[in-house]
């Protein structure tokens, strides 16, 4: 990952959003799920993916 040391994301820096549902009843198999990041004055990042069939742990969903 290309990063510098400030709180700022810039172009070309990637970063890895942990999300936590607050019951297991939020995450059915092959159900879907959003999450829109809101920066301030921006316009709003909405991100939609579907839950896997086996839920671990922790899941990645690229």
């Amino acid at each position: 990952m290309n990063s510098d040391a400030d709180l700022l994301l810039e172009p070309g820096e990637r970063f890895v959003l942990n999300i936590s549902p607050e019951s297991l009843v939020d995450c059915r198999p092959y159900g879907s799920f959003a999450i829109e990041i809101k920066p301030a004055g921006r316009a709003a990042l909405r991100v939609e993916r579907t839950v896997p069939g086996s839920i671990e742990r922790v899941n990645r969903l690229d």
